[in-house]
């Protein structure tokens, strides 16, 4: 007997039209497209019920939890005056699913929070006081994560542009407000042994980057942002990023921020700036990953992660012929390094021989060094026949409570050397870096204070972890938040 299907509805047309669309699966049992239908019907029945019923999720892509309190204001900012300090912010990456109702801040000494809008100006202050300010939103669900800043007020100028840098005279006070790139021609800020900066620059957490520039100084051998700097100055709180080199004939003193620092005091500056200094006649090049060389000065809470190299081409040797390269400063003289810590490859090559040296290190070539860290990932020496002298964190000086990457390759006329360890204080204990890696080590067993994260960071300490793939720990303004 001949068989037959039953007759299709429009609807059983349009379902089976769908079916084809989406590709539904047939249910078990035996195939007819009836059954097809059938199943069809109970899975899109139940994908409206779904709807219906789980409206609310598919109305919230955040899976429809309850809205949170803000996350912490972007771009906090200060900017110091007369017996004031203004700040600014702005809103924070997410408002927690609830509109922000109002900013608060506050700061040390008048600790009761306050509504304001950015910029606002907190007055009565002591010049020269270093103040904590803080600033949160505020929505229907309570109060959000907070920024933190430091400043002192007081007459500081603002360095806004590199012209305005240019144009800082040698005793000011001064606060940068602004990124600023330094590219074609750099007229170092205090040239000379007679005319050296010693006033005060405050970074205020901003980057200064290095295009490259061509160092000029008329007076001494000094090359950096600053030439030289004296008795009195203090410079703080700058990120430098970028490159720099300098070729020249006779002596040179290189480093991003210093060339040549015969007394104050640097803190709070970190650098990823490539150093390069080359000397084409006799006498002496020196480099530095922060500065060229510390005679007297002080540098404290700073790191460099630049890679940093020292020539002497000198074909005519005098006997005063040197190629210095170090992680914080070329030389160290009778200055001081502490609280720091350097990464990066370090080089040093000389092709003169009679009584020439090439010196290394992972801090500094000499001084007093304490309570730093050297985790250079390599160091190379080159001679012809002069001396080579390579340390983990010094050649000579004075050191106590320094740590030093453990291997550290070393390589000495292109042959792999291995890095006498133990025998002096100047080389300092070992560290693996895994444990660099961790925050636990650096609390313990370094014993630096070392926050969580930047929310937590305060005046007894800048610095804080910052995690991701090569964890360090690195200072306040590194972030955007805590400018």
């Amino acid at each position: 007997m001949e068989r037959h299907e039953p007759t299709r509805t429009k609807e059983e047309d349009f379902m089976k039209m769908m079916i084809t669309i989406l590709g539904i699966m047939r249910p078990c049992g035996p195939r007819t497209e009836r059954n097809d239908l059938k199943a069809a019907i109970r899975l899109l029945s139940g994908i409206a019920l779904a709807v219906i019923v789980g409206f609310t999720f598919i109305a919230c892509p955040d899976g429809g939890g309850d809205p949170t309190v803000p996350d912490i204001p972007q771009n906090f900012n200060s900017i110091p005056g007369n017996g004031e300090v203004t700040l600014s912010w702005t809103a924070p990456a997410s408002d927690g699913g609830s509109a922000i109702t109002k900013f608060e801040v506050n700061r040390t000494g008048a600790e009761t929070w306050v509504t304001a809008t950015s910029p606002y100006t907190f007055t009565g202050l002591t010049n020269g006081t270093s103040y904590t300010f803080r600033v949160r939103a505020v929505n229907a669900i309570g109060n959000g994560s907070t920024a933190t800043i430091n400043m002192a007020p007081g007459t500081a100028t603002p360095i806004g542009t590199a012209a305005e840098l240019a144009a800082m005279t040698l005793n000011g006070n001064y606060i940068l407000t602004a990124d600023i790139t330094i590219t074609g021609t750099w007229n170092v800020i205090g040239p000379g042994t007679a005319t050296p900066f010693t006033g005060t620059f405050n970074g205020n957490g901003r980057t200064i980057t290095f295009d490259n520039p061509t160092f000029i100084n008329t007076a001494t051998a000094a090359f950096g942002l600053f030439g030289r700097t004296a008795t009195g100055s203090e410079i703080k709180n700058l990120r430098l990023v970028g490159s720099i080199s300098f070729t020249g004939s006779g002596n040179n003193n290189l480093g991003p921020l210093v060339g040549y620092v015969d007394n104050g005091t640097i803190r709070n500056i970190s650098s990823s700036v490539n150093v390069t200094t080359t000397v084409n006649g006799t006498f002496n090049a020196w480099a530095g990953g922060i500065v060229g060389e510390n005679y007297g000065g002080t540098i404290e809470n700073s790191y460099s992660t630049g890679n940093i190299s020292a020539t002497n081409n000198a074909t005519t040797n005098i006997g005063l012929d040197r190629a210095v390269a170090s992680g914080i400063a070329g030389s160290g003289s009778t200055g001081t390094v502490s609280n720091c810590w350097s990464a990066g490859t370090i080089s040093a090559a000389i092709i003169t021989s009679n009584n020439s040296a090439a010196w290394a290190a992972g801090l500094s070539s000499s001084g007093t060094i304490n309570n730093s860290v050297a985790l250079t990932t390599s160091i190379t020496i080159t001679t012809q026949g002069g001396t080579a002298n390579g340390s983990r964190i010094s050649n000579s000086g004075t050191r106590s409570g320094n740590y030093a990457l453990d291997p550290m390759p070393v390589m000495l006329n292109s042959t792999a050397k291995t890095l006498l360890k133990g025998v002096t204080a100047a080389d300092g204990a070992d560290v693996t870096a895994a444990n660099a890696n961790t925050v636990a080590w650096w609390r313990t067993t370094a014993g630096w204070t070392v926050h969580d994260n930047q929310s937590q960071t305060s005046e007894d300490s800048p610095w804080y972890w910052s995690g991701g793939a090569n964890p360090r720990p690195i200072l306040w303004f590194e972030t955007t938040v805590n400018r």
